[in-house]
C-alpha cells in the first residue's frame, strides 16, 4: 500500500481508470478481520485462485469475470505497477476508461 496505493500517481490513474475494493487477510494477525467477513473472504479467495498475499485480482466491472491477477514485490512502483496491469489487460477484450 505505501509502494504503490498511496502514491499520487497511482491516486490518479486509479480514480480515472479503476473500481478497487480492499479486502484483508492478515497473516500476522487473523483477528483483525471481524468474524462476519471470515466466510466471506475464504470463499473469494477460492473462487479467484489466490495463493499467495498480496494478490490484486482484476476483474471485468460487468460480468465479475476474472481478467487476470498480480502480486507486488518490495521493489515496486506506482508506474511498474500501472505497466504490469496494462500489461495484463493488453490480452483480454477488456479496455480502460
Amino acid at each position: 500500500d505505501k509502494n504503490v496505493f498511496s502514491k499520487k500517481t497511482w491516486i490518479e490513474y486509479g480514480k480515472a481508470n479503476l473500481v478497487m475494493v480492499w479486502i484483508d487477510f492478515p497473516r500476522s494477525d487473523p483477528t483483525l478481520v471481524p468474524e462476519k467477513y471470515k466466510a466471506r473472504n475464504d470463499k473469494l479467495q477460492q473462487q479467484y485462485g489466490v495463493q499467495g498475499y498480496p494478490a490484486y485480482v482484476i476483474l471485468d466491472g460487468e460480468s465479475g469475470e476474472k481478467l487476470g491477477q498480480l502480486g507486488a514485490g518490495r521493489d515496486i512502483t506506482p508506474e511498474k505497477f500501472i505497466k504490469n496491469l496494462e500489461v495484463l489487460l493488453k490480452f483480454t477484450d477488456w479496455k480502460l476508461f
